[in-house]
């Protein structure tokens, strides 16, 4: 049962402008659902007036601090049928996956809320356009994902911080091209706006293998974890992957090649920065599903949200 301040929080949701505090772990999954909920109506009325927000509320676009009301909020007309909604309340984040409508052209948006007692506090928002990256096919996300919202089983259950250790092997495994130490199930998928980047060819293999073969990945960085679910296997995060260029071509396979996949690969291997908000689902203790939202940016770009570094 949500407690006493949640549930206000939820009624004034319902009846208008927020003015009911929370702090985060008052804030439970369905106090955070409509919170996200009411963020997205606001945001396609372009209308933030009777948003929950913190004075000092922080806003990114695809890595650049922006004002509310800047960017997506200017050209936003609809949100689709697609969405998936994940939520911690121990940290107070809420998470949404799905497609939005920019004036007649689809667009893939992925927007993690920061919610305290003083309001939402931090808007992280990547939203990946035709054109921002080579992978995109938001005509592909139709139904949100079972396996994502799917209970895992009490004795399968992992821990917290062996849920984090195991989406942290499988960004060391792409920084160090190899899939030995990246714990995955055989038939693990991976889709990238979209587009499902697994079994795709006769050397591409499971969401693991393709670490053996991404040789132009030279760190992950700004690795940011804000949402464990112990219950149903869901770790969700936003990293940047840095790509500085020239490296070369895998070596081909003795089966002629499709040139669209050629051109692609060169194309993946231009310099940049790629901005990505992933999910993981996990279960008994390997991963099963990962979906991403991701944007280029140029190299040597950062996130918007890593961490200061402490002055010497």
């Amino acid at each position: 049962m949500p407690g006493a301040i949640q549930s206000v929080l939820i009624a004034v949701l319902a009846m208008g402008p927020l003015s009911q505090p929370a702090t985060a772990n008052e804030c439970d999954r369905e106090c955070l659902r409509t919170l996200t909920d009411r963020y997205l109506e606001a945001l396609t009325t372009r209308g933030a007036e009777g948003l929950f927000l913190a004075a000092n509320v922080r806003f990114t676009e695809n890595g650049q601090h922006r004002q509310l009301g800047e960017g997506l909020w200017k050209t936003s007309t609809g949100v689709g049928t697609f969405r998936e909604y994940f939520a911690d309340p121990s940290t107070g984040n809420a998470l949404f996956i799905g497609v939005v409508d920019e004036n007649g052209a689809p667009a893939i948006l992925a927007t993690r809320l920061g919610v305290d007692g003083a309001g939402i506090r931090e808007i992280e928002t990547i939203v990946a356009r035709q054109g921002s990256h080579p992978l995109f096919a938001p005509e592909r996300l139709q139904d949100a994902d079972p396996l994502f919202s799917a209970t895992e089983p009490l004795a399968s259950r992992a821990p917290r911080e062996r849920l984090i250790e195991i989406a942290n092997a499988y960004f060391d495994g792409i920084e160090r091209n190899s899939s030995k130490d990246i714990p995955a199930t055989a038939d693990c998928e991976r889709f990238e706006n979209g587009v499902k980047v697994t079994f795709r060819t006769a050397t591409s293999g499971n969401c693991a293998k393709s670490a053996d073969h991404i040789n132009y990945i030279k760190a992950v960085q700004d690795r940011r974890y804000f949402i464990v679910d112990e219950a149903t296997g869901i770790v969700a995060c936003t990293v940047v992957f840095d790509i500085p260029g020239g490296d070369p071509l895998p070596a081909r396979p003795a089966t002629p090649v499709d040139s669209g996949e050629v051109q692609l690969q060169t194309t993946l291997r231009q310099p940049r920065m790629l901005l990505l908000t992933e999910i993981f689902k996990i279960q008994s203790g390997q991963i099963a599903r990962i979906q991403t939202v991701m944007h280029n940016l140029p190299h040597g770009s950062r996130s918007g949200w890593e961490q200061q570094e402490a002055p010497e």
